[in-house]
């Protein structure tokens, strides 16, 4: 299910969400910017404008994740 950034049981603010996909597969991930956001800029910007994400999916209690991810 595509994820739709809100606040939720898991996320109070938009940053969490975000937060947690930096921690658990952007720091990892081919697409990252180097030396600036651990997010890419595909993924952040719609975040940012709060949109369905469509490359996020909504996992529930197991969280979310990206499935654009690629390990480096």
């Amino acid at each position: 299910m595509t994820y739709i950034p809100r606040r939720d049981y898991r996320f109070e603010y938009l940053w969490d969400a975000m937060s947690y996909l930096e921690d658990n597969q952007c720091s990892t991930c081919k697409f990252a910017e180097p030396g600036e956001y651990p997010m890419c800029v595909e993924v952040a910007s719609v975040f940012m404008a709060e949109e369905p994400v469509e490359v996020v999916d909504d996992n529930g209690d197991e969280g979310i994740e990206c499935r654009k991810y690629e390990s480096f």
